[in-house]
């Protein structure tokens, strides 16, 4: 079956949004519609708007075909709760703080789809709309939305059993070769492969946590350089479990920016 954009990108947006509602009590008091374009211009003259309501319609624009993925721009248009906009607005922020460039639970696309989502803040659009007798906000949020299909990637990523979220991951296996002289063929050498090294490198944000307090205190001197990291992660559908040490952990704080880590972990 062709990959269906819409369907996988609604099942993420929906998803994420409803977890995000359903885990909060001040969102929770609300009702939160999440709706594409094309359902909620066939809904619009019979929808009848309570005081609580929230919808959010997504709004799909011309993407970018490249190598094996496609580029998708959209936006979500916001109908707020009645006479106010807080709660539409702090939603909308929270969501995307919670999932910028967080990659999707499993269970919300279909086997081998793989997204990658990026989102702006909200903006307001307009206020004063009268709507059923109140006065409703209509905001904007901009995303983009990166699908591929049976794509290779790390994810479920974890260390010492907590969950790890990264800006960017380099896994490398460093073969060292041990040249073997046959004396044959005008004395060119054939090698095998004797010793390999494999590395994880991350890039994260250095926000407080079991992981980033454990290579502080490995990197000011007050832990033991041969500290042990228990790693964990799924790529092609395997899980892969190794047990690491640290290597060059390197801390970078700029103002203007967050402070990030960027760490090589080794066997």
């Amino acid at each position: 079956m062709a990959l269906d954009l819409n369907t996988e990108i609604m099942s993420v947006v929906r998803g994420q949004l409803l977890a995000l509602v359903n885990n909060d009590t001040i969102y929770s008091a609300y009702n939160v519609s999440v709706y594409d374009e094309q359902t909620y211009g066939a809904l619009q003259g019979n929808i009848r708007f309570k005081k609580n309501d929230i919808y959010i319609i997504v709004h799909f624009f011309n993407g970018t075909i490249y190598a094996e993925s496609i580029t998708v721009p959209l936006y979500f248009e916001i109908i707020s709760e009645e006479n106010s906009l807080v709660v539409a607005k702090n939603l909308m922020i929270e969501y995307g703080i919670t999932y910028n460039f967080a990659t999707p639970q499993t269970g919300l696309l279909s086997t081998g789809v793989y997204v990658q989502q990026a989102y702006t803040t909200p903006q307001t659009q307009s206020n004063f709309n009268e709507v059923s007798g109140g006065y409703r906000s209509l905001l904007v949020l901009n995303a983009t939305f990166v699908v591929g299909e049976n794509i290779s990637a790390i994810t479920n990523l974890e260390i010492d059993g907590a969950s790890i979220n990264f800006i960017s991951a380099d896994a490398t296996c460093t073969m060292t070769p041990n040249t073997i002289d046959t004396g044959v063929n005008n004395g060119r050498t054939q090698t095998k492969n004797k010793f390999a090294t494999f590395a994880l490198t991350l890039t994260l944000v250095s926000k407080s946590s079991a992981f980033i307090n454990k290579l502080d205190s490995i990197a000011f001197g007050t832990a033991n350089i041969n500290t042990t990291f228990y790693v964990s992660f799924v790529k092609n559908g395997l899980t892969y479990t190794k047990t690491l040490h640290i290597l060059a952990p390197d801390f970078k704080q700029t103002k203007g920016t967050i402070p990030t880590y960027t760490v090589s972990l080794i066997e």
